[in-house]
């Protein structure tokens, strides 16, 4: 799942070669998110818009009824028919501007989760220092952990930019 995540994230993010960089909007983004987060429990209804054609591996993909202002928005259905809302933003090329608003975006998904999703680390070489960050229910029990959303953001280097890409994820089980 996650290597099918990662293809389509790779799409959309070819998509933003040509967009403007991105300007952090603190309100757009923690409303949206705040949104994105509760629609997810719910499994995203009404959030599929019109098809995109390419589909990076997953069964299918749709243009994303909620856009972040300065993103590209996606909703892909994985092969386990598990949603994945996806916004790719260009952050430009200047490293250090591109690092301070991942981080204010990563701030902003970590007060919106609460303390039983905390923040997790993955070693993943398609990302920028090779870590993508994730929010998942703390949980022993993967059945447990399994009926909640979770929330991914990561940083990539693409050519002379970066990019970060926002997730939300609707629970595996289907309540």
């Amino acid at each position: 799942m996650k290597t099918l995540t990662l293809t389509f994230a790779f799409i959309c993010s070819a998509l933003l070669l040509n967009a403007q960089t991105y300007s952090y909007n603190a309100d757009d983004f923690t409303t949206k998110s705040k949104a994105l987060w509760e629609a997810a429990k719910k499994r995203f209804p009404g959030e599929s818009g019109d098809k995109v054609a390419a589909c990076g591996g997953f069964a299918s993909c749709t243009k994303a009824v909620t856009q972040f202002e300065g993103g590209n928005s996606c909703i892909a259905l994985d092969s386990e028919k598990i949603k994945h809302h996806l916004t790719v933003f260009n952050a430009g090329s200047d490293e250090a501007a591109a690092i301070a608003t991942f981080e204010k975006m990563r701030d902003v998904i970590k007060g919106i989760v609460t303390d039983k999703f905390p923040q997790q680390q993955e070693y993943n070489s398609s990302f920028y220092k090779y870590m993508l960050y994730y929010f998942e229910f703390s949980h022993e029990i993967f059945s447990h952990v399994a009926k909640q959303p979770s929330a991914k953001i990561g940083l990539k280097k693409d050519g002379d930019n970066f990019v970060i890409e926002v997730y939300f994820v609707e629970p595996v089980f289907k309540a």
